[in-house]
């Protein structure tokens, strides 16, 4: 699995319908949870997080989102739904 990313806008009124994304990669791997953080960048804040799965193969699912609008940050987890030896 690989492949999560989060969405972030600025909160400066001078951008307002500025949309920015902020995209982080897990590991391409074994393992069979992952998470990613993302943190946004200076001056902007987390209103629309979400998460995409790459090469999943129809067998790994979201199972966690986590915004901390104070913090500006977004943890996104997904986990193999049809665990292996193996995969």
């Amino acid at each position: 699995m690989t492949g999560l990313a989060v969405t972030a806008e600025p909160a400066s009124a001078s951008l307002a319908g500025a949309v920015l994304a902020a995209p982080v990669t897990s590991n391409y791997d074994s393992v069979q949870s992952k998470t990613a953080t993302v943190t946004c960048p200076a001056g902007t804040t987390v209103v629309g997080p979400g998460g995409d799965i790459f090469n999943g193969g129809g067998k790994v699912a979201l199972e966690q989102l986590l915004p901390d609008v104070s913090a500006g940050t977004v943890q996104v987890t997904a986990k193999e739904t049809d665990a292996k030896a193996g995969d």
